[in-house]
């Protein structure tokens, strides 16, 4: 499981290594949130 304030193109290697993504910061279009739609995996995002 990734945690992480935010994400950018910079953390996709590790995103497509993880179980899921949380994000204390973004909402439907964020790029966790397309990141993990396209990787098939739940994301909570705009936690914080």
């Amino acid at each position: 499981m990734l945690v992480t304030d935010m994400t950018d193109p910079d953390w996709e290697p590790i995103m497509k290594k993880a179980a899921a993504i949380v994000t204390n910061r973004g909402g439907r279009t964020c790029h966790a949130a397309i990141i993990a739609r396209e990787l098939g995996i739940p994301a909570v995002v705009g936690c914080g």
